[in-house]
Order: C-alpha cells, then structure tokens, then sequence
C-alpha cells in the first residue's frame, strides 16, 4: 500500500475515534444531566414529606 493510502486509513480511524470518543462525551453529559434531575427530584420528594409529616403532626 502507498504511503498515501496509509495516510488515509489513519485519517478514517482517526475520525472515527474521534466520533466515538465525542459520542461517549454526550453520552456521559446527558447521563449526568439525567442523574441530576434524579437526585432533584429525589430531594423534592423527602422535603415534601418532611413538610406533610410536620402538618400532620400540628394537626
């Protein structure tokens, strides 16, 4: 194979990885983001309960 040829073949891998790698970075943005909301909506929850117990409790 050419040396040419080569070159382009390492270009393709290259672009792949790079595509591959960009992806794993979207991927562990929108897992985050998801993690986020998650645990956010988990805190809602246990301040809403805090906040039912304690009229519970008044009443």
């Amino acid at each position: 194979m050419s040396k040419q040829g080569v070159n382009k073949q390492l270009k393709v891998v290259e672009s792949k990885e790079c595509f591959v790698s960009e992806v794993c970075k979207i991927n562990a943005e929108i897992f985050n983001k998801n993690l986020t909301k998650k645990q956010d909506r988990e805190k809602e929850s246990i301040e809403r309960d805090k906040f039912r117990n304690t009229d519970a409790k008044l009443i």
